[in-house]
């Protein structure tokens, strides 16, 4: 773990990009790295899954992503065993859940897509050479958004692949607008409801 305070610093706000790249010089120069956040869970076969999708290490991958809620909900998703295999249907088939919104993908009509933040999969050879940071992690933004975009399209559009034989699942305390949570925590403990809060399953 590394603390630092480089994510605020000559009054230009709150710079994700500046840690995500802080900690990326920390790394081994050879191996595969793995940008997700906190609020992401992945399925327990996780490794399994990854050696079966045959990875290029010239190549940036994502994932899709299945959305939480309410606590409830997560608490509903455990019970169900999607993440103990569940997440295949018929022993072969890789299926989402019923009632449970599925997460969207970054895709522009110019750029085509792009795996965003939440699960960025990509080698060290293509950000790292002899020590020296090729593809640095883009820094010049003033909030937790864009430079995961930023970042992805440093490499061309047939050298981005999604992994279909993975779903992600991504957590939420309570329903809320996009972005609300950049500038930092707005929206409510993720837990147990309190006394006298309304249960929400799906």
């Amino acid at each position: 773990m590394i603390l630092s305070d480089d994510g605020k610093r000559h009054g230009d706000g709150f710079s994700k990009g500046r840690l995500v790249e802080r900690a990326l010089t920390h790394l081994s120069a050879e191996g595969w790295r793995l940008h997700i956040d906190a609020d992401v869970v992945l399925p327990h076969d996780f490794k399994h899954r990854l050696l079966a999708a045959d990875l290029q290490k010239d190549t940036i991958y994502g994932v899709d992503r299945v959305m939480i809620k309410s606590f409830e909900q997560w608490e509903t998703l455990l019970r169900s065993g999607y993440l103990y295999g569940g997440q295949y249907d018929y022993h072969c088939r890789t299926s989402f859940v019923d009632k449970l919104e599925i997460g969207t993908r970054w895709a522009h009509p110019q750029f085509g897509w792009v795996p965003i933040g939440y699960f960025q999969l990509w080698h060290s050879s293509q950000d790292e050479a002899a020590g020296v940071r090729i593809k640095p992690y883009p820094m010049n933004h003033g909030n937790a958004c864009r430079t995961d975009v930023q970042h992805a399209l440093q490499w061309d559009r047939h050298k981005r692949a999604l992994i279909p034989e993975i779903i992600a699942v991504h957590l939420e305390s309570e329903a809320a607008k996009k972005g609300t949570n950049w500038q930092g925590r707005k929206t409510k403990y993720f837990g147990k409801p309190t006394k006298g809060d309304k249960p929400q399953g799906y």
